[in-house]
C-alpha cells in the first residue's frame, strides 16, 4: 500500500503497524476501569468499564492471553489486546 506524496512526485510506502504483543502494553486499573496503554508512547490502546461495581480498587491480572478484572467482588474476563469482555 502507498500514498502519493504531492511535494516531491514521488510515491512512498506506508509503514504497516505491528501486532501488538503482551509486551508492548501496560495495564493499569483504577475507578472502575481499565486502561491499556502503549509501553512506548503511552497512547490509550483500549479502555473498558465495569458495567457493575464502583470502586477505586481494581484488581488486575494477566492469565495468559486474558485479562482477569475485579471490581467490588465483580469478576470480568477480557481480551488482552482488544478490551472485549471475553
Amino acid at each position: 500500500m502507498s500514498y502519493y506524496d504531492k511535494t516531491n512526485e514521488e510515491t512512498l510506502p506506508v509503514q504497516e503497524p505491528k501486532p501488538r504483543t503482551l509486551l508492548d502494553l501496560l495495564y493499569l486499573g483504577f475507578n472502575s476501569r481499565v486502561l491499556a496503554l502503549d509501553r512506548e508512547t503511552g497512547e490509550i490502546v483500549w479502555e473498558w468499564k465495569s458495567p457493575k461495581g464502583k470502586g477505586s480498587y481494581v484488581a488486575v491480572l494477566v492469565d495468559g492471553d486474558r485479562l482477569m478484572v475485579s471490581v467490588q467482588g465483580y469478576t470480568y474476563c477480557l481480551d488482552l489486546y482488544s478490551g472485549a469482555q471475553i
